[in-house]
């Protein structure tokens, strides 16, 4: 019964006060997924990286490299086009993407919304979890792991509710 009484005040005082962000690996790191988000270029560009683990981001920024030029063949409204990672798709509504798990990591990218703003998107790695966020119209991401970028996704425009998305292949 005195533990009890010990340890509902330290639970208490541990209530209410900033949370101490986690420690995060270094990037590249076995086990950490980079996923990158390039904003439309700038004067002068710069690209934001989120590095996450689980349910943990840190944000860092590097200087911008031009996104790699999309397919040239016109774009597909066919999800499964997308497997190798090399398509233009069309979409007018959220849908999952399959990709090749074994070349990118994850089984596919999730289109969560789509708005005059951008894309909200989802992805899943094994052992990490569930990693998302957002890309706007002219911006591009990438999924890369142990600083190889594996793939990029560009946003290449948004009309109301339909985005046409880029897959590019990475570095081997």
């Amino acid at each position: 019964m005195k533990l009890l009484v010990l340890v509902v005040p330290l639970l208490l005082a541990g209530c209410g006060g900033e949370e101490e962000p986690a420690a995060q690996p270094p990037p590249g790191a076995p086990g950490t997924v980079t996923t990158t988000t390039v904003p439309p270029p700038p004067p002068v560009a710069t690209t934001t990286t989120t590095t996450t683990t689980t349910s943990e981001t840190v944000p860092t920024s590097t200087p911008d490299a031009p996104p790699p030029r999309p397919p040239e063949q016109p774009p597909t409204r066919n999800v499964r086009d997308c497997v190798d990672g090399y398509c233009t798709i069309t979409l007018s509504r959220p849908a999952a993407i399959p990709l090749d798990k074994n070349l990118y990591g994850v089984p596919n990218f999730t289109v969560k919304s789509i708005s005059p703003g951008g894309i909200e998107y989802t992805m899943f790695f094994d052992g990490m979890g569930t990693v998302g966020g957002g890309i706007g119209p002219g911006a591009s991401s990438k999924i890369s792991y142990r600083e190889v970028t594996k793939l990029h996704i560009v946003l290449l425009s948004v009309a109301g509710r339909t985005a046409t998305i880029a897959f590019i292949p990475g570095t081997p």
